[in-house]
């Protein structure tokens, strides 16, 4: 069907559309629309192109196989394309520098730059005032040019994966039409621009995996954020968690880093956590897992924390108390399906993670306190009529170091437990659940004192 419906689209396009390389090299002056994907790239020269001065759209095909001799883009491209829309370079290593004449391309909508090697751009680029998307992913830019605020219908920039990127000029706060930005693996990138409140219009912030070292001041009034990614707790007023109360649009995956920075419950409580019901993925971090005066207080933080029910995934890194909210595990979660416990070296003892119904993968690793699991892993008490772990498919443990039993009398938990990892247990004895009879891979790491019997399975390993 895929290629039926393409054929009918080049039919129908007839000579405006031209695939350079699979329709040959000899291109008709109606031709609006071409793509290239260089396995004939010697013919790309100036004669080449102009033939078609009014071509709209470039767009370069399997890129990334393109050879060094293939040159910069002045080989490529002519400074007199002045009709062009649409450009993509992606994947072209070999080009290195931006031509300033780049920036007599005013009627450019969409400039695709990404991974290729460039380091910096010319400030011409900014000339392009009907540009629309941005995009220089994988790039090796520093900066950007600093007359950022020329591109006034700029709505899309996005700078994921360009790990050189040390700071944002603050001319690109002036870009009041700007609803994406995408900063994802920018890991030199500490501070965002000190005005980043005033793009009102702001609805996707992409900070996963930056340097950020805190949230800039008045991101709570950019009221049309729905992805935010990553949000980082600061210690001061202007910067503090309750800044995520007013962010009532956000929708998708969030992370909320350096939550050592939140003083108490209440000001966890600003956050409103419990009434974002679009967020389903969240990430729970504390930075740091020393240092705990009272750990009290670090269970009332995690519950005002309590996200909405209809959460799908959660993970809780470094968490710094000694036992888990009563939220957690709770059978009102209906629609979780991935958890992970990761580094909350102070908990001594699991929540009854068995009353989550639709459970289907969890993690438990670091958790150096527990000494013993039981019935309390299982369900919260012993009249709950659920099964415990209804649908659990993948359970793994890792760097277990206190852990050293593992009891469970209930024959009838883990009805579909697929996958078993237990993984550097040091002082783990026995015993292993007895009844998992949909164990298909059984995978033991690191566990020398382990004696228990071994559960019937299709594949197991022990090292």
């Amino acid at each position: 069907m895929h290629d039926l419906i393409h054929e009918l689209a080049t039919h129908v396009a007839g000579d405006f559309y031209f695939r350079l390389g699979k329709n040959g090299s000899k291109i008709d002056k109606k031709t609006r629309h071409l793509s290239c994907n260089y396995q004939n790239h010697a013919c790309l020269d100036h004669e080449f192109f102009k033939k078609i001065k009014s071509l709209r759209t470039f767009i370069g095909l399997e890129i990334f196989n393109i050879p060094e001799s293939a040159g910069n883009a002045p080989h490529i491209l002519p400074s007199n394309m002045k009709c062009l829309r649409m450009l993509s370079l992606q994947g072209l290593r070999a080009l290195v520098v931006v031509p300033e004449f780049f920036g007599e391309f005013i009627h450019l909508r969409y400039l695709d730059l990404s991974w290729t090697s460039i380091e910096s751009l010319p400030r011409s680029i900014c000339k392009m005032y009907n540009l629309q998307t941005l995009m220089l992913c994988g790039s090796h830019l520093k900066m950007l040019p600093d007359d950022m605020q020329d591109l006034v219908n700029l709505r899309h920039l996005d700078l994921s994966f360009s790990g050189t990127i040390v700071s944002l000029p603050n001319s690109l706060c002036k870009l009041y039409n700007l609803q994406t930005l995408k900063l994802e693996y920018c890991w030199c990138l500490q501070m965002l621009p000190s005005d980043t409140q005033d793009l009102v219009n702001l609805r996707h912030l992409d900070v996963r995996k930056t340097g950020l070292k805190e949230i800039p001041r008045g991101l709570g009034k950019l009221k049309k954020l729905q992805i935010l990614g990553d949000f980082v707790v600061g210690k001061e007023q202007g910067i503090n968690i309750g800044k995520l109360g007013a962010m009532t649009n956000l929708k998708g995956g969030v992370a909320i880093n350096k939550l050592e920075n939140v003083k108490n419950g209440n000001e966890a409580y600003e956050a409103r956590m419990i009434e974002k019901k679009h967020i389903k993925d969240l990430t729970l971090s504390w930075s740091k897992d020393d240092g705990v005066d009272d750990t009290a207080r670090e269970r009332d933080i995690l519950d005002k924390l309590q996200p909405h029910w209809d959460l799908e995934a959660l993970e809780i890194e470094r968490y710094r108390g000694t036992t888990f909210s009563d939220w957690l595990g709770s059978p009102c979660y209906h629609n979780v399906t991935w958890l992970r416990l990761e580094n909350c070296k102070n908990c001594c003892m699991l929540p009854p993670l068995g009353q989550l119904p639709a459970l289907k993968t969890l993690y438990i690793g670091g958790l150096e306190s527990i000494e013993k699991i039981g019935e309390e892993l299982l369900k919260a008490n012993e009249c709950a009529p659920m099964i415990p772990f209804p649908s659990l498919e993948c359970l793994e443990f890792r760097t277990m170091t206190s852990w050293k039993e593992w009891h469970s009398i209930d024959t009838e938990a883990f009805p579909k437990l697929q996958q078993l990892k237990i993984d550097y247990c040091p002082e783990l004895v026995g015993n292993l659940p007895g009844q998992l009879l949909s164990l298909k891979t059984l995978q033991i790491k690191f566990c020398p004192l382990l004696t228990s019997c071994i559960p019937s399975v299709l594949k197991f390993r022990i090292y």
